[in-house]
């Protein structure tokens, strides 16, 4: 029995083994070892990112504060450029996209948007671009891109402004029925968070 041999005998067996197996466990080592170093790398680099895109994000709040709106937008398209894996890049894009609005550059704007809801890495700031997309598509009379849009949305937060924004939209397209029904909606989901309904129930008609 194993427990009786002796020491010279089980030294022999453990060789044995080890030259059987020994290459595999080596190399199963190897790769480990190299996946923790590999990882380790990427979440320093990764890090090293979101510092300096947070630095750029910075500047570029201090220059839309100032007014310079060429430094401003020339920051926003650095972090867009050079930081895309960031969240900083989408909000980035969603300051951009009110700045164009507000200058009457409505493609422009619809054109940032639609950046942070192809690349955006952060759920709820894809929905706000989605929220905001979908308004200036139904203030340009492109309803059902607005809806498809919308049912896209995943964060149940922005509920109340999506099915009021569905309701928009189904009533520009002479759905009455539907329309209200996604009124009612938001105005559970408005409930649910506490806010107003006042406005909503002056639009079920």
């Amino acid at each position: 029995m194993d427990v009786y041999l002796s020491e010279e005998e089980q030294l022999r067996r453990i060789k044995e083994w080890w030259q059987k197996h020994g290459n595999m466990i080596m190399t199963v080592v190897v790769i480990v070892l190299a996946i923790m170093a590999g990882w380790r790398l990427w979440h320093r680099h990764e890090v090293k990112l979101a510092r300096q895109a947070s630095i750029v994000y910075a500047q570029m709040l201090n220059a839309d504060f100032a007014k310079q709106q060429d430094d401003f937008r020339l920051y926003a398209n650095r972090l867009t450029k050079d930081y895309s894996g960031t969240p900083y890049a989408s909000l980035a894009e969603l300051l951009l996209a009110k700045d164009y609005v507000q200058s009457g550059k409505i493609d422009e704007a619809m054109a940032s948007l639609k950046w942070v809801i192809s690349n955006g890495k952060v759920t709820s700031l894809v929905d706000i671009a989605s929220i905001r997309l979908a308004r200036l598509l139904i203030s340009n009379s492109k309803n059902q891109q607005a809806l498809k849009l919308l049912k896209g949305i995943k964060t149940q937060k922005f509920d109340a402004v999506k099915y009021e924004l569905m309701g928009d939209a189904m009533q520009a397209l002479g759905k009455k029925k539907a329309a209200n029904e996604n009124y009612e909606r938001a105005i559970d989901a408005a409930k649910k968070a506490n806010i107003s309904t006042t406005l909503l129930r002056l639009k079920i008609t």
